[in-house]
């Protein structure tokens, strides 16, 4: 019988499968703690061995246990991708590349809540918030680089499916995806934007909604009687065309009454662009009325009343605030005199298509 040497099987067995898988070691010296592990390398027709330094992961535990939990999650981890035969050669990994994919959400929030704010802020926090839900769920544990193109298009097309996502939000959920994994790469914890292979939505032109001069008039009326400060509200709308989200940050010192307008500097605008609202002779009346007494850092708006006050207005109360005047603004039969799709942005819309049919330059 012909004599077998098993002296370099596994050798052998490496290199058919192309892969050493990886085990924890401790070396001597700076190296320290490392993942090791070989696989083949088509520029030299051989197995190379690879090595991930994990000395900055283990100083982020109190005890060796709790990092040999970690590390043994990245070892299995590290192992499937070799054995569905994914090679550093395609993605350059790191310790980066195995941090939880709900974890680095985390520090993308971080980072924009310190960039952000308003409704910009809050359309990632809750992307983020339903997309790490569905990863617990559908993918416990599951480490950002592991997130491909496929598991993406399967997170979007199930969840517009729970949500009953119109095209338009599709389109802005693959936008905040693709902002979040677009930092997620320059950052090194991951190679690829999964969310680039996503194809947005057709959406309809949005329809702007204009208020008659009548209508404005009840509305005005119906304030003018039950809460006059809401009728600064609409003319800063209207005449200045601020958005209610932007009339929550003017403060006293931003109003000039010389010049006649509002300083809106670029940290307290959507655009971040700075710019000068108008302010005509009856918003200027109803304003120096309105902030009599108050100081010059008061915000316009209190964020406990109406009056002027050192905390920034919560513009939920103007949408509420407004559909309560739809409520029990009523014509003789009881009936809602002022339609659901009259909103406060819609004076926006009324002043700027009144000013084009007048011939305003854009």
């Amino acid at each position: 019988m012909q004599n077998l040497n098993f002296s370099n099987f596994t050798d052998q067995l490496a290199i058919v499968r192309r892969y050493t898988p990886a085990v924890l070691k401790h070396l001597n010296g700076e190296h320290g703690w490392v993942v090791d592990y070989a696989v083949y390398n088509p520029m030299i027709g051989m197995n190379e061995r690879r090595r991930i330094h994990l000395n900055s992961i283990r100083r982020k535990f109190r005890t060796v246990v709790e990092f040999r939990m970690y590390a043994n999650n990245l070892i299995c981890d590290l192992n499937i991708k070799l054995a569905s035969g994914w090679t550093p050669w395609t993605e350059n990994e790191n310790s980066r590349s195995f941090t939880l994919a709900t974890v680095v959400m985390d520090k993308f929030m971080e980072e924009k809540k310190r960039d952000l704010r308003g409704a910009t802020l809050n359309c990632y926090q809750s992307f983020c918030n339903m997309f790490k839900k569905w990863l617990e769920h559908k993918y416990k544990d599951c480490k950002i680089c592991m997130i491909t193109k496929e598991i993406a298009l399967e997170y979007m097309e199930q969840a517009q499916k729970s949500h009953h996502w119109s095209p338009r939000s599709f389109n802005n959920n693959v936008k905040q995806g693709r902002a979040f994994f677009s930092w997620a790469v320059k950052k090194c914890y991951c190679q690829i934007n999964p969310f680039d292979g996503i194809d947005t939505q057709r959406v309809q032109t949005k329809q702007r909604t204009i208020i008659p001069a009548d209508a404005q008039k009840l509305i005005d009326n119906w304030f003018a009687e039950n809460l006059p400060a809401m009728r600064i509200v609409m003319r800063m709308v209207y005449t200045s065309l601020l958005r209610p989200v932007e009339i929550t940050r003017v403060q006293i010192n931003q109003l000039d009454f010389e010049k006649h307008c509002i300083h809106m500097p670029g940290n307290k605008t959507k655009s971040w662009a700075p710019r000068d609202a108008r302010m005509d002779a009856e918003l200027e009346g109803l304003i120096r009325k309105h902030i009599m007494g108050a100081s010059p850092e008061d915000f316009l708006f209190g964020q406990e009343s109406w009056a002027p006050g050192p905390d920034q207005f919560n513009p939920n109360k103007f949408s509420k605030t407004w559909e309560f005047m739809r409520a029990h603004l009523l014509d003789a039969e009881g009936k809602r005199i002022i339609p659901k799709e009259f909103q406060l942005y819609s004076l926006k819309d009324t002043s700027i298509t009144g000013m084009i049919k007048s011939g305003v330059d854009d």
